[in-house]
């Protein structure tokens, strides 16, 4: 599935799917760095019977999630969930550019 499919589907998908969808990433890269769910419990500072029951079943608290990520070293991520957007100005269409032309010629004129 490509990212903009994964987007996709995260925007139909209800509270609970999306945590067990979040709890499914963290599974994978834990089994990716080769830890135990003991050693990465600890190594994110979560109880273990906490962890487990957040990788089977999405089922966590925020401070669960946030120490995953932490154990994880993507806190600095979060920083993107909130991130300043900046507004482009749209271009005038060409019905905006001619009424601006009239009536700029039409004050010119008086």
């Amino acid at each position: 599935m490509t990212p903009e499919e994964e987007l996709d589907r995260l925007k139909l998908w209800t509270s609970a799917e999306v945590c067990h969808y979040l709890a499914m990433k963290v599974r994978r890269h834990r089994q990716e760095a080769r830890l135990s769910q003991a050693e990465f419990a600890a190594q994110a500072g979560i109880a273990l019977r906490t962890y487990k029951r957040f990788e089977a079943h999405g089922q966590a608290n925020l401070d669960t999630f946030v120490a995953a990520l932490r154990a994880m070293g993507r806190t600095r991520y979060l920083m993107l969930l909130f991130a300043a957007t900046t507004k482009v100005a749209a271009t005038p269409t060409l019905r905006e550019r001619l009424l601006d032309a009239r009536l700029s010629s039409q004050s010119r004129k008086q």
